[in-house]
């Protein structure tokens, strides 16, 4: 029974393939687990992944663990290893396991085992997942016992997880500080693992006397232990203990200046400026007026020491893209782009060197390639300063006639309007009209061709020519007279109502938008920064979206909406999602049977519910009265409110129908009261007709 509502209501909800839906996929996943050959049952665990991404609701995701937690019990060290990396993967799910003891038991089983790389196995499994199970006890006494193994493997993994339990467990970081101070200052354990144990001490922040002792530790190391290793890994778990528990931060404020100003090794100097980055994001009001006078006057050296640094980057950056792989080509693209973007007096310089290279690139059709003929095409977009010359233009032409891609194209062209050069926009936007298989993509280049036009035309207007600027501003004003005098002053103010009413909506309604955007709104639709889209799913829910639920008169009906934030590369890039507003509502849409006295409240349904995403996921559930008999339409519409308390109007908007029935009881007593009303009426039809 239980898997079959799995299936009914995960079919429902839209997520994945529509041919294959929640409960085969877990079936079909099972069937591999339980085969004989130890490839499939492989191929079979480490598709569970994509199976949580499709379908990430608890009900699965819990069954789909404990049948993990099986394999990794019966199984060798190579399915057991595969469990562990979809674990690792999956982290973001762990907290959706129902039964987690029973996962965490069978798990457990095999940290008895006789062999060493088994016991490892496991207790990395435990350390993945130390955000569930933070206090258990069994745990932390096994992690303990297993820092003292003779294997080195099992040591190691016990390293990796008493790492992870003691960022989530205060008890653990507490019972394990010594123990890990005496492994460190022992002089039996190697230096290797010494480097290991060390960023353990990074989570003893969780009260002030623990990340003391450890402060204390980490400045004996330092002293003791003047190797580069030793240095870097002290000093940066010293910064991270810091920036965590806010204990003695102007001190190693202090001691990475120190080191920057007077260690010789490069290496320690990059670290020591790396994490002053790191205090500086983080904690900026502990940065004293010495601190703040010390860095500057390092910025002064280096200046005096570099004056023409920002030239030498570009040239080392343009000598590196002859040699470097495609994948870094890009990213030095995109840095020289916005190195021009600053300082514009660069691009000049970068010209020559960057058509040179335009000339040999874009050989091949791969997508890398195309990409860095996009790359490239902008950074001569930007260093060109609007004002292409006829050359340029003809070898990005030529290159492009020989890609024989339309979307690298188009692509190029877009950003070239982004650029300001829309002269070249245009031309590539009419090089493309007659390769599009429709009409409709057809008028939507035609369109941006047209733009890219009048824009051009705009552009190349000169303040003392104002002959030429009447002229084109005649032609423009030409197309609208006809219609804006035939319109009426209070259509007018009536449509500009309109426009203002549905600007504010759009406004509502662009909640990936960044700030810039919501001034010029045509960026937004350009090329949009940030994504962000919730999926719902209601339950109960009919297999059939026609087909109402049914509900007596004279009960309430339970509704249970879940639901997923999706979001793009860049999640809450501009704003976050600080909770979802759910906004359920009831309509009748038509009536049955006799019409009854209800009362007001319950003829209506409109609710509103706000929650807090976890993990980017979802739960609550609404009651609902249906007095009326009838089929009501139930509409439930999301919004979501960001973290300054802006209601964004992002959707989605979901329909059921419900079909609300007369009670049997009910049923019953209007039966009898009618069936002793008839003997009454026939009697007086009788006396009436006595009458004449």
């Amino acid at each position: 029974m239980a898997s079959n509502s799995t299936k009914s209501f995960l079919a429902d909800a839209g997520y994945g393939e529509q041919e294959l839906d929640a409960n085969s996929a877990l079936m079909e996943l099972d069937k591999g687990l339980r085969s004989g050959k130890l490839g499939e049952q492989c191929e079979a665990v480490v598709r569970f992944p994509r199976l949580f991404q499709k379908y990430p609701f608890p009900i699965l995701i819990n069954s789909a663990f404990l049948k993990l937690a099986d394999v990794f019990r019966v199984g060798n060290n190579f399915l057991r290893l595969c469990v562990l990396k979809v674990t690792q993967q999956s982290e973001k799910h762990l907290e959706k396991i129902l039964n987690v003891d029973e996962f965490v038991k069978r798990i457990f089983s095999v940290i008895h085992s006789n062999d060493p790389v088994a016991r490892a196995i496991t207790l990395r499994m435990l350390g993945s997942l130390a955000s569930i199970i933070p206090e258990r006890k069994n745990a932390h006494h096994s992690i303990r016992q297993s820092l003292d193994s003779h294997d080195n493997v099992e040591v190691e993994a016990a390293v990796f997880a008493a790492a992870n339990f003691s960022a989530q467990s205060k008890d653990f970081a507490v019972g394990i500080c010594n123990k890990i101070s005496e492994m460190i200052q022992g002089l039996a354990t190697p230096v290797d693992l010494k480097l290991k144990l060390i960023p353990i001490l990074q989570h003893m922040h969780h009260d002030a006397i623990l990340a003391s002792s450890a402060r204390q530790l980490l400045q004996q190391l330092v002293t003791a232990y003047p190797s580069t290793k030793m240095v870097i890994v002290s000093l940066h778990t010293f910064t991270l203990l810091a920036a965590s528990s806010l204990v003695d931060t102007p001190k190693q404020i202090q001691l990475l200046l120190q080191y920057l100003k007077n260690d010789p090794r490069k290496a320690v100097k990059r670290l020591a400026i790396q994490d002053l980055k790191l205090l500086a994001n983080k904690t900026p009001h502990t940065w004293s007026k010495d601190n703040i006078q010390i860095a500057l006057n390092c910025m002064v050296k280096l200046a005096k020491g570099r004056p023409h640094l920002s030239q030498s980057v570009v040239e080392t950056l343009l000598t590196q893209l002859h040699s470097a792989q495609d994948a870094a080509r890009i990213l030095m693209c995109h840095c020289l782009a916005a190195i021009a973007m600053q300082l514009p007096v660069l691009g000049d310089g970068m010209l020559g060197d960057l058509m040179e290279l335009y000339k040999v690139i874009g050989r091949s059709a791969t997508d890398k390639q195309q990409e860095l003929l996009v790359s490239l095409a902008t950074v001569i977009f930007v260093a060109s300063q609007k004002a292409l010359s006829a050359e340029v233009k003809a070898i990005i032409k030529q290159q492009l006639e020989s890609v024989s891609n339309g979307w690298t194209v188009y692509r190029i062209a877009r950003q070239a309007s982004r650029m300001g050069n829309h002269d070249m926009a245009r031309e590539l936007y009419q090089s493309l009209l007659t390769q599009v298989a429709s009409e409709h993509f057809y008028f939507w280049l035609n369109s941006l061709k047209e733009f890219s036009h009048a824009e051009q035309c705009l552009t190349g207007l000169q303040e003392e020519n104002y002959s030429s600027a009447l002229s084109c501003i005649a032609e423009s004003l030409k197309f609208y007279h006809k219609g804006i005098a035939s319109l009426t002053m209070k259509q007018s103010m009536e449509e500009f109502r309109s426009l203002a009413s549905r600007y504010g909506d759009l406004y509502q309604a662009s909640f990936d938008a960044d700030s810039a955007t919501l001034r010029n709104v045509e960026l937004y639709f350009f090329q949009k920064l940030q994504s962000t889209s919730i999926k719902l799913a209601l339950s109960p829910s009919p297999r059939n979206p026609a087909e109402p639920i049914a509900v007596q008169n004279n009960q309430q009906l339970a509704l249970k909406v879940e639901g997923v934030v999706q979001h793009g590369s860049k999640p809450g890039l501009f704003r976050k999602i600080q909770s979802v507003c759910l906004n359920v509502s009831s309509t009748l849409q038509s009536k049955s049977g006799q019409d009854y006295k209800i009362p007001i409240d319950n003829m209506t349904n409109e609710m509103e519910q706000r929650v807090e995403p976890h993990n980017d996921y979802f739960s609550t559930q609404f009651l609902l009265n249906f007095a009326i008999l009838g089929t009501h339409n139930i509409t439930v519409e999301s919004s979501v409110k960001d973290a300054n308390g802006i209601v964004w109007k992002t959707g989605p908007r979901t329909t059921i129908f419900v079909k609300s029935l007369e009670d049997p009881y009910s049923q019953q007593i209007r039966l009898q009261q009618q069936q002793a009303q008839q003997p009454l009426q026939q009697q007086q039809q009788r006396n009436a007709y006595t009458r004449f």
